[in-house]
């Protein structure tokens, strides 16, 4: 903020269908991930985000993307993140890769070790939309992440709610 510039941004991904205007991630990735197709779109996405954000990585930019909870549960996410932060040139310092809660909650064993995967690469972690259900800080403690989002849902009310306030103050020293 105090510079004035832009230091970080968030891939975001929406379908944009002729004749039905854009669908949000939330209205199409459900239809992705029944269709069996998820796992291949969001190794499209790594690859898009690299390669478009290669140039704003050399500027010192940072990229986020979010992956879904079956992105994170195939093989082929680290490899074709790998391979891409190869191909680009971006450090894997300059990439967040954010899950959701419910993510974290719900891990198997093929989340776990990829989680672990994506941290020996060095990319970054974050836990977006922090509130939305209830877990607990032994499974953070448990969970190397560098970054907690809160949910908006907390932090939109701050001013109305004193209860959110009072808890959005106990995360943020």
């Amino acid at each position: 903020l105090s510079g004035g510039r832009v230091i970080g941004a968030d891939a975001l991904l929406s379908w944009g269908r002729p004749g039905f205007g854009l669908f949000q991630p939330d209205e199409f990735i459900p239809i992705a991930e029944e269709s069996s197709l998820n796992s291949a779109v969001g190794c499209w996405v790594v690859q898009e985000v690299c390669r478009r954000g290669a140039q704003w990585c050399e500027q010192g930019g940072t990229i986020a993307i979010n992956l879904s909870a079956r992105t994170l549960q195939q093989d082929d996410v680290v490899r074709v993140l790998s391979e891409s932060l190869e191909r680009t040139g971006i450090s894997p310092g300059q990439l967040t890769m954010e899950i959701t809660e419910t993510v974290l909650l719900s891990g198997t064993g093929a989340t776990s070790e990829n989680l672990d995967r994506l941290r020996e690469l060095g990319v970054k972690l974050s836990i977006d939309d922090f509130g939305t259900w209830h877990s607990s800080l032994s499974q953070l403690q448990q969970t190397d992440v560098d970054v907690l989002k809160i949910d908006q849902s907390l932090a939109a009310p701050l001013d109305q709610h004193a209860s959110s306030a009072a808890i959005v103050s106990a995360i943020i020293p």
